[in-house]
């Protein structure tokens, strides 16, 4: 989780990001990553929205999915 924080926090340094990290028995752990107000239409962005009952594996693929964007949006990261 550590690794994940970390590289969210260098992320968060190049854009404006909004991180959420929850956990509930009946939708177990969901990792949410977005950019407020930027999409064309002034809503949000949505970079990830991760569900699974595995928290390591919530927070590798968010943190894949978050690589994916910021090579896409900034052209690496």
């Amino acid at each position: 989780m550590n690794d994940f924080l970390k590289f969210f926090d260098e992320a968060r340094g190049l854009e404006h990001l909004h991180l959420n990290i929850s956990y509930s028995k009946t939708l177990d752990y969901i990792v949410q990553v977005w950019k407020m107000g930027c999409a064309r239409d002034g809503g949000n962005i949505v970079i990830c929205d991760v569900q699974d009952c595995d928290l390591s594996y919530c927070l590798a693929k968010a943190e894949v999915l978050l690589k994916e964007w910021l090579i896409r949006a900034r052209g690496g990261y």
